[in-house]
């Protein structure tokens, strides 16, 4: 078998760059002309995450506990007598009574 040896002082290895590159989203908020820096886009941006964080916890809010802020359920004697004449008679039959 053949001795391999290896020259351990030799810089002969590609060295990575060291160039910071902006990331893609700070500089599209950059070119909206919204912000001046860097500092001001990433500020930007974490409003904006912050803001579609809350959406989306109310959003499963609501998915998980659909019946939350509904009050009682509308029985037939709450509809007041003019719209209940404008109602079809099939969903009449449907609306709950407080008399039965």
């Amino acid at each position: 078998m053949e001795r391999i040896e290896f020259n351990e002082e030799s810089n002969d290895m590609a060295q990575p760059f060291d160039v910071q590159k902006t990331p893609t989203l700070v500089r599209w908020v950059l070119k909206t002309g919204i912000v001046k820096n860097e500092r001001q886009a990433n500020y930007v941006l974490l409003m904006v995450v912050a803001v579609l964080f809350a959406i989306t916890a109310v959003a499963y809010m609501n998915i998980l506990n659909p019946s939350a802020g509904v009050g009682e359920p509308m029985y037939l004697e709450d509809i007041p007598q003019d719209i209940r004449d404008q109602l079809p008679p099939e969903m009449i039959q449907e609306i709950p009574s407080r008399n039965q």
